[in-house]
């Protein structure tokens, strides 16, 4: 997974096919790029966190690296946070903390293994504009909007 110039991210993949014992074993490999929100149509989300897609107060909550990718977004029941590779950094200080638009924490989670995709229940959350954070330490890695809608 990387981030693009475009602001949106690529990531790739292969899956291999095993189900038949008597013939050989068939590898498929994949590549999806999505803009910058996070869609694979361009423009497909019109309640994006960036300029261009819908909110336009981007400079309030940057985006600051390219450790992680959620979606969908928006969500009403979950979101899923992708967590990437993360070989430089050190995986016991690593924190996500989720605040509401008025800056207090509803919840925080320690991730516990990179490459991982975690599954966050957004049906406890009122509808609005939430910002993820990932954290190492007190260092802020990359800041992202959710919007929850029921």
């Amino acid at each position: 997974m990387k981030a693009t110039l475009d602001g949106g991210v690529i990531f790739c993949g292969e899956a291999r096919d095993t189900y038949s014992i008597l013939a050989p074993p068939i590898q498929q490999g994949w590549l999806v790029k999505l803009d910058e929100c996070g869609c694979l149509v361009p423009g497909c989300d019109s309640l994006c966190s960036y300029v261009g897609c819908g909110v336009q107060d981007t400079a309030f909550f940057p985006v600051f690296g390219d450790h992680f990718i959620i979606g969908p977004n928006p969500a009403s029941q979950f979101i899923n946070i992708y967590l990437g590779s993360l070989e430089s950094l050190n995986l016991e200080s690593l924190n996500f903390q989720l605040y509401d638009i008025q800056g207090k924490l509803v919840y925080s989670f320690n991730p516990t293994t990179p490459e991982t995709t975690y599954m966050l229940s957004t049906e406890n959350f009122a509808s609005g504009l939430y910002v993820l954070s990932l954290r190492e330490g007190e260092r802020i890695l990359q800041q992202q909007k959710i919007v929850v809608e029921r």
